[in-house]
Formats: structure tokens, sequence, C-alpha cells
């Protein structure tokens, strides 16, 4: 399965060292489900993995994530802001993926 991000050198170093994601979540006090996310390149290192991991594995960040998730922008909410597409007006249009969650919920 491709992601957004591909595969992240960090699990290899998670393997090596016979480290699994529920114990690493556990040392950083997240959910595994949370953890996996970027660590599968599903999504952008969050600010607190960034800080955390490199003193915790003592390695360094870039060696962790590939340059292409360090540059992706991670967002609390997990909406995919980079799929909104503006159209001609200055609202963002939503993605058909989107479309009937957003209308659902315009509709509430």
């Amino acid at each position: 399965m491709t992601t957004r991000y591909g595969r992240q050198p960090i699990r290899s170093l998670l393997s090596r060292r016979g480290w699994t994601v529920t114990r690493l979540a556990l040392h950083l006090g997240m959910s595994a489900r949370t953890l996996s996310r970027p660590l599968l390149g599903e999504c952008a290192p969050s600010n607190v993995l960034r800080e955390k991991l490199p003193d915790l594995l003592s390695t360094p960040l870039d060696q962790l994530f590939t340059p292409e998730s360090l540059r992706g922008t991670f967002h609390e909410d997990h909406t995919r802001h980079d799929l909104l597409v503006p159209d001609q007006g200055s609202t963002p249009r939503v993605p058909a993926s989107e479309l009937s969650r957003a209308q659902l919920e315009k509709d509430s």
C-alpha cells in the first residue's frame, strides 16, 4: 500500500531495536493508533514527535522521517487541508471524497 509520504525510516530503526509501535507510544504517552499514522507515512509527524523522538531514540530527526514528511504540515484535527482547492471565489471547494460528510455537517 502506497501512503502519502511512503515508508518512513523510523520503522526500520524500531524493528532493528526490537521496539513495537505500542511500546514507543507508551513512552510518548499517546495511542499506538495515533503514532502509527506518521510512522506509516499517512501524515506528517506532529511537533511532539519532532521534539521527543530524536532524544528518545538517540537519532537525528532527518534519519527518522523522510524529507517529504518533514516538509508536511501536521493538523491536530487530521483534516486533509491540502486537498481543499479554492474555486473561483474565496471559499475552498471540498473534494468529492469529502462531499457527503461536508454536506451532512452543513445540513445539520
